[in-house]
């Protein structure tokens, strides 16, 4: 019994090994083909989507990978910082392949204003980033926010590109010219349209639109030279002509 009982744990033991040396080999096997594959792949192509204002060399050129780079040690997390560190680039998405393609697809920022801050004029988008230091460039139909520092008057920054973002989908109206923004404060907020002065506040944007609208069609009607309409209050919009000193007061009726 104890001859048979040793033989059989002697040949348990030696399938044991010979399973644990068949593992190794199997896991060294397949390790040297990864190191093979990983070392001899290499970057063949860069492909990028979906952008419009910035031109491919200058991606190529943030995300810093060459055609002939070892493909498995381009790390995608670090490509992905490096576009995001481009003001133009709002969302990035990264993938390769074993072909050696890597394809990167972006979505780029739009302008929604124009910031002149101390003599210098910037192109910002919804979020108040300052993208891009235009100088004397002109561009035609975005609104322009005067002398507004984010930094100073944040408050009157972020209610200014609110009223932006408010204008741009609000397609009912609508402006013949350039349209300026100025205001230190959120309260303070003043709209220069189609050469007149108009006290917009912060806040409850389609009602004084509304109030607005109103307004115009009274001044077309009595055919008024204005220069300023303020529409911050609930009850009643203040006209200032320029012929007269004083305030006319036009209170909207209700319209059913």
């Amino acid at each position: 019994m104890t001859s048979r009982f040793t033989k059989q744990r002697t040949k348990k033991k030696g399938f044991l090994i010979k399973f644990s040396s068949g593992i190794l080999f199997l896991a060294f096997f397949f390790a040297g083909i990864y190191l093979c594959v990983t070392s001899f792949l290499k970057v063949t192509d860069i492909q990028v989507y979906g952008n419009q204002r910035l031109k491919y060399e200058d991606i190529v050129t943030a995300v810093n990978v060459k055609k002939g780079d070892k493909l498995f040690a381009t790390d995608l997390k670090t490509i992905h910082e490096r576009l995001m560190s481009i003001r133009w680039i709002k969302e990035a998405v990264i993938k390769k392949d074993l072909s050696g393609v890597i394809h990167i697809k972006i979505k780029e920022t739009q302008a929604l204003a124009i910031l002149r801050l101390k003599d210098r004029t910037f192109l910002v988008d919804n979020d108040g980033v300052l993208l891009e230091d235009i100088g004397d460039s002109v561009v035609l139909f975005l609104p322009v926010l005067v002398d507004i520092d984010p930094k100073e008057d944040y408050k009157a920054y972020k209610e200014a590109l609110s009223f932006v973002s408010f204008l741009k989908n609000h397609t009912s109206y609508t402006s013949k010219g350039r349209i300026e923004i100025t205001g230190k404060r959120p309260e303070d907020i003043t709209v220069m349209i189609d050469g007149v002065q108009i006290k917009i506040g912060s806040g409850d944007y389609d009602k004084k639109i509304s109030r607005l609208d109103f307004v115009r069609q009274e001044i077309q009607r009595r055919n008024l030279n204005v220069e300023v309409i303020d529409v911050r209050f609930k009850d009643r919009v203040v006209v200032r002509t320029s012929k007269e000193s004083n305030d006319k007061v036009i209170v909207e009726k209700e319209r059913r």
